[in-house]
């Protein structure tokens, strides 16, 4: 065995870790977000014109999943952006960079707006909103009454935006 002079260092053992190159911590955690976004199981949205309400409601179940999941603002657009399929997926090719001409991080809100403005057109939006104005029991049970009630208040969120008025509504329309 052969032995070091008194004066030699000892070169300690190298550590693979310590040799690779730092990964950028930002990078993990943007795929810690996907990650957990991808958890909660998120409805994919394809587009289809000829409902044009599910874009509404897929908008309002992708603010449900963010809320739960405590998602950052600045991740949310490319949570959402992940489960778009089909001509949605397209749309978003087509137009993100008209969407945000900055080139900055798209918001939320920018991509709620931009998303509803080309799926869920202003015209059905004021449709749905009569629909909720003029709705009332008539031959309906009131649990029948009761859940399309709920299922219209969202298109006319002005109109029941507090208990108040949605209690007149219910009990008046």
């Amino acid at each position: 065995m052969a032995t070091q002079p008194a004066n030699a260092m000892i070169t300690p053992p190298v550590d693979a870790a310590a040799t690779q190159p730092a990964k950028n911590p930002q990078s993990d955690r943007g795929a810690s977000w996907l990650k957990d976004f991808r958890w909660y199981d998120p409805r994919p949205f394809v587009g289809l014109k000829e409902d044009p309400t599910a874009a509404q409601m897929w908008i309002a179940t992708m603010e449900t999943t963010f809320e739960s999941m405590r998602c950052p603002d600045d991740r949310k657009v490319a949570c959402a952006a992940y489960v778009l399929q089909k001509d949605a997926e397209v749309w978003w090719a087509d137009n993100k960079q008209n969407i945000n001409p900055r080139e900055g991080i798209t918001t939320w809100e920018t991509f709620k707006e931009a998303n509803l403005k080309y799926y869920y057109p202003k015209e059905t939006r004021i449709k749905k909103q009569q629909e909720f104005n003029h709705l009332t029991q008539g031959k309906r049970t009131v649990d029948q009454y009761d859940q399309e009630f709920m299922r219209l208040k969202r298109f006319a969120p002005s109109l029941a935006d507090i208990e108040e008025k949605q209690t007149e509504k219910l009990c008046w329309g």
